[in-house]
């Protein structure tokens, strides 16, 4: 007679599965007695199905607890292969399970997608998902508020440092009024007022920069970015070499950022990075009249403002 084979590992992975679908309470990886486990002994075709239960970035079990109390659960793509194993009436309460264990926003399209492939369960999860859709709507309205004050904070930063450069120089202009008010008391003639000296170039200092990792990081740093550009353009443009030369010591203190040409300089136009007045195409000869900046960001370059280009008169 010829020996009979056991089951395959792809039948011991769905028995797995089902099991721990199936069974209320922690149940173990292998062993004997209580809690129960999923195999007796991790020898033979048992090592390869624990193997594939493990294996990979999303694996189909999970660990929980250490030592003697260490136990199994279902993945959520675990428990979407038992799913289709599965009778009607244990889905609910298996789901439940493993929606627990999920993230707010993983969680509600979980419980949606099982409800989509098994309608019998959705009396069952309805609450849990109304738990799971308002709780998902209070992280984004947390996540609008937190994104509302760090706007605020910025544009309060920014304010400070409009008014701290109004009243520097309005100090500056009281003691200059206050000395020739001295000279012409003690009888001196008073010499005409000549314009102030361009203040000295400001060393750019080296300070650490933070790089940013996550999508949320980059989107922050671009408001950053334009904010910093956009107060340094107004500088420019109400010619105040005082406050440009300190927009510009805080711009150059964030990770990324490089100037677009230099006043003067003769350049090619490009679309991209220069914007010139009509008639100026791609290939053209122009000059630099207001540099412009950009953000490398990983892979890319992001332009936050284009350097203004004239035709080139040379």
């Amino acid at each position: 007679m010829a020996k009979k084979t056991g089951p395959s590992v792809d039948e011991l992975v769905s028995q797995a599965l089902v099991k721990l679908a199936t069974t209320d309470g922690p149940v173990r990886l292998t062993g004997k007695g209580d809690p129960p486990s999923l195999f007796t002994s991790a020898a033979g075709t048992n090592k390869e199905a624990i193997e594939r239960l493990q294996s990979g970035q999303d694996p189909l079990v999970k660990t929980e607890g250490t030592g003697k109390s260490l136990s199994v659960r279902l993945s959520a793509t675990g428990f979407r292969l038992a799913l289709t194993h599965l009778p009607e009436d244990k889905v609910g309460l298996a789901a439940k399970g493993v929606s627990a264990n999920l993230p707010v926003a993983e969680r509600a399209e979980f419980l949606n997608e099982i409800v989509g492939r098994t309608p019998a369960a959705a009396a069952e999860l309805l609450p849990l998902y109304e738990e799971a859709v308002a709780a998902e709507k209070a992280e984004a309205d947390a996540r609008r508020v937190a994104a509302a004050q760090k706007r605020e904070q910025e544009e309060a930063t920014h304010a400070a440092l409009r008014r701290w450069l109004e009243l520097s120089a309005q100090r500056k202009q009281h003691r200059i009024d206050a000395l020739l008010k001295e000279l012409e008391a003690e009888g001196a003639e008073v010499p005409e007022p000549k314009p102030l000296p361009p203040p000295a170039e400001v060393a750019r200092p080296k300070l650490a920069s933070l790089t940013p990792e996550t999508a949320e990081d980059h989107t922050f740093q671009r408001q950053v970015a334009r904010r910093l550009v956009s107060t340094w353009i107004d500088s420019w443009e109400e010619n105040k070499p005082d406050a440009r030369q300190l927009l510009e010591t805080a711009i150059w203190n964030v990770t990324g950022f490089h100037p677009i040409g230099e006043v003067g300089q003769k350049v090619v136009f490009d679309g991209e990075r220069h914007e010139g007045p009509a008639g100026v195409f791609t290939g053209d000869s122009v000059r630099v009249v207001r540099p412009g900046w950009t953000l490398e960001e990983d892979e890319r370059v992001y332009v936050v403002a284009k350097a203004v280009v004239a035709t080139w008169a040379g």
